[in-house]
């Protein structure tokens, strides 16, 4: 089941823009709603749902290892010591850090 048009009124094929796939189909999974463009939620939010950080990408999202400093504590003798560390992003999702610090 689908929705799509025709660029223009002598065009053999459709242009599909939503298509519900019960099989696999082309590129559309199994039991799959597929959205061919852009969809505008016009700031109404998507509910119940669930993905992997993987399946998304955010256009403006870093994918870097941020550095951190866990601790500084005195030696005791004046001096001090530093415990470093490094934040994991994938993404623009931080997907894990050094040292069990979360």
């Amino acid at each position: 089941m689908g929705w799509g048009y025709r660029e223009h009124a002598t065009d053999e094929y459709l242009t599909w823009k939503w298509v519900y796939s019960s099989v696999q189909v082309g590129e559309n999974p199994v039991d799959s709603l597929n959205a061919w463009c852009t969809v505008n939620f016009h700031n109404n939010l998507l509910e119940n749902g669930r993905t992997m950080s993987d399946s998304l990408v955010f256009m403006d999202g870093v994918t870097r290892q941020i550095p951190i400093i866990h601790s500084i504590t005195s030696r005791g003798d004046g001096g001090i010591n530093w415990v470093y560390g490094n934040l994991n992003f994938r993404n623009g999702i931080l997907i894990s850090s050094t040292t069990g610090y979360l």
